[in-house]
């Protein structure tokens, strides 16, 4: 019997984040500041369903343009963002158009 679903499930999403950050991150990247890097997340999928301005990102995190697109790339490299795709490359077909 689960008492308290809603604590369990944050619970649950929190060790994930934690062993994310621990084992894949540090084991591609040298991460040194692993709060920073759970910001750099946060605000990451605040955007999420939006075209991602990494300028803007940068802006509003107060790091490096580049700073920005590595921890994107980690993410990337290590499956966080498995459907990290540039603009157009999702329509395969007449199936995919709004019309």
């Amino acid at each position: 019997m689960v008492a308290n679903p809603a604590r369990n499930e944050r619970m649950w999403h929190a060790s994930y984040a934690q062993t994310y950050l621990e084992r894949d991150v540090r084991m591609l990247r040298q991460i040194g500041d692993l709060s920073q890097f759970q910001i750099f997340l946060r605000a990451l999928a605040a955007r999420s369903a939006q075209l991602l301005n990494l300028a803007d990102l940068s802006r509003d995190l107060g790091v490096a343009l580049n700073t920005v697109d590595g921890r994107r790339q980690c993410c990337i490299e290590s499956n966080a963002l498995p459907l990290a795709r540039r603009p157009g490359q999702g329509r395969t077909g007449p199936q995919d158009s709004l019309g």
